[in-house]
């Protein structure tokens, strides 16, 4: 009977040793599933974020045009006012000229509106201006 006993008790300690082995495999298994459930993540997030920077990339791009854009045609408003501000001093001043009437503010809104172009226009208006006498001839 005692070595009936010694081989139940030997087999008991197997199958022990076999539910321990199995459920440190299931353990094993466990984690293992785990670490490629949060490898898929980490790479679908990656490719979220690249998305998202191609996107952001994208906008940047397109909002810097806007901004030259903007920019242009804000420069352009700018000349075509500056422009017309000179036009409507030549005809003031003109006008004036032609009336006989005192030139000094007309004289003083034509040197105003040349001052804000940057041309090459700029300073012929600007000499021309500042030979004419601000009021009447002198006799």
């Amino acid at each position: 009977r005692r070595p009936a006993n010694e081989t139940a008790e030997r087999f008991r300690g197997l199958l022990r040793q076999h539910q321990q082995m199995a459920a440190e495999v299931r353990d094993i298994e466990v984690k293992q599933a785990e670490k490629r459930t949060m490898l898929r993540f980490s790479e679908a997030w990656l490719q979220e974020r690249l998305q998202r920077i191609g996107a952001l990339d994208q906008i940047r791009v397109e909002l810097a045009a806007l901004h030259m854009a903007h920019k242009a045609r804000a420069e352009q408003q700018h000349a075509s006012h500056i422009s017309h501000a000179v036009s409507m001093s030549i005809l003031a001043l003109s006008e004036a000229i032609e009336k006989g009437a005192p030139l000094g503010r007309h004289v003083a809104a034509l040197q105003a509106a040349a001052t804000e172009r940057s041309d090459s226009d700029t300073g012929i208006v600007l000499a021309a201006t500042g030979s004419m006498p601000s009021s009447g001839v002198p006799t």
